[in-house]
This record gives structure tokens, sequence and C-alpha cells, in this order.
């Protein structure tokens, strides 16, 4: 099976320590399928995570992990170097994986500085 694309219906950085630290709340995410008038790089769907896990899985789901595991492998390996340091800018957030290995709508809740759901 190839790789869904995940879309953010609303909730956007909740997944960033910086927000839900100030702010719980949550993040719902659809998977959905390629759609040539809307998926495209850079438009917010989480294609730079999409693309780590295309590299990851050679552009399939993962089969030998479930949906959990293999959101949290694929943001562990997105985000490895600056989880060494925490000096880097830019995560990847966990409502990126999440919503392209979940299937379906999820609703995704962040509180106390965390990362994860």
């Amino acid at each position: 099976r190839s790789l869904p694309w995940r879309f953010c219906f609303c909730g956007g950085w909740m997944d960033l320590k910086w927000c839900n630290e100030l702010w719980s709340g949550c993040a719902i995410t659809i998977n959905i399928a390629f759609h040539e008038g809307i998926c495209r790089d850079e438009c917010g769907l989480a294609t730079s995570s999409r693309k780590w896990a295309a590299k990851l899985w050679n552009g399939g789901m993962p089969k030998h992990l479930g949906p959990l595991r293999a959101a949290q492998f694929l943001w562990g390996a997105e985000n490895f170097d600056a989880a060494a340091t925490e000096e880097r800018l830019y995560w990847a957030g966990s409502q990126d994986h999440c919503g392209l290995l979940f299937s379906g709508v999820n609703k995704l809740c962040y509180a106390g500085g965390r990362h994860w759901p």
C-alpha cells in the first residue's frame, strides 16, 4: 500500500512543545489519498515527513510495525539531529507522523509541553 497524505483539518501546532506548554488542545488530522489538485510539496500536508517515510519504507506503508510504533519511529528518524541537541529551530511535529500513519480521521490531544498526544 502506498503512503497516504496527511491533511490537518484544525489545531495545527498543538504538537509543538512550546505551544501546548502554554495552551492544551487538539489537532484533527485526516489521512487522505493523493489528489493532484491538493497534494503538493510545502503545502502543509506533512510533505517533509512523507518524504522521510518514503525513504525509510521504500514509498509504502511499513508492514512490520503497527501505526503507533511506525509514527514514533518516523518522528524519531526525522527529528534525530534535533533530539540530540535541542538546538534545531524546526521540529517535525508528531501530528504529521500520526496523521500519515493512522488511518481515517484522528483527534490528537496535546498538553504539558509534550511532543506526543
